[in-house]
């Protein structure tokens, strides 16, 4: 039996091995290829905020730096042509090269020293708060955890005060807004940037809910 390839086929046919053979190539990339890979646009990404951090050729409200460490189209505000503007679905940890609807890769990482709380988006340090971790006598413990439980505005028993944003991370030590107590009075924003808590990672009005609105309940937590 033979049979004829309609012209439409023909053209379906030859973009689909095309495109399997770009998805084979680039699979075929052994790891020290793509460490090469990485390396070269993480060195781009260097020189492009050297220049200029804050420079945005699209416009969208990613900087051309982070639109080469994601790989991101410098003159598209919508790389993948899903309605999204880039900095959106990073923002939100969506893939920006992709309309799937499954998340990047999140982190939190809390640096004690410098009192900095970095958000990290597939490995990549998105955004950096200042924080207020504890004081001396009633240190944030460190190691490696992970959100183990969530809610908009916790109340603290032992000290009598009301904490928003609550994101526990182990035993009654979590991350939080600057908390306030019952009769209104709230921690002051001065405190930021000095470990004076009870123990607990203290987080600004804003960036606390910016957190809150992002990540969930298993995202790792590094303190160090």
């Amino acid at each position: 039996m033979s049979f004829k390839i309609k012209p439409i086929t023909k053209v379906i046919l030859i973009v689909g091995l095309l495109f399997l053979a770009g998805v084979g190539a680039a699979l075929a990339l052994s790891p020290e290829e793509r460490a090469a890979s990485d390396a070269v646009r993480w060195q781009k990404a260097k020189e492009i905020a050297a220049t200029n951090p804050y420079f945005d050729s699209d416009g969208d409200g990613l900087t051309d730096e982070f639109e080469w460490i994601f790989g991101t189209d410098l003159n598209n505000p919508d790389s993948d042509g899903d309605g999204h503007s880039d900095f959106t679905e990073i923002d939100n940890a969506y893939d920006p090269l992709s309309s799937s609807t499954q998340k990047f890769p999140q982190k939190i990482e809390i640096d004690l020293k410098n009192q900095r709380l970095f958000y990290l988006v597939n490995g990549v340090r998105w955004r950096e708060f200042m924080i207020s971790s504890g004081k001396p006598s009633m240190p944030t413990p460190t190691g490696n955890f992970q959100i183990r439980n969530k809610a908009e505005l916790a109340w603290s028993k032992n000290y009598g005060l009301y904490m928003p944003y609550w994101l526990g991370i182990v035993g009654g030590i979590g991350i939080h807004q600057l908390p306030y107590w019952p009769n209104g009075y709230r921690e002051g924003s001065d405190h930021l940037g000095q470990p004076v808590s009870h123990g607990c990672i203290r987080l600004g009005i804003i960036p606390a809910a910016y957190l809150f609105e992002r990540v969930g309940v298993g995202t790792p937590v590094e303190v160090y």
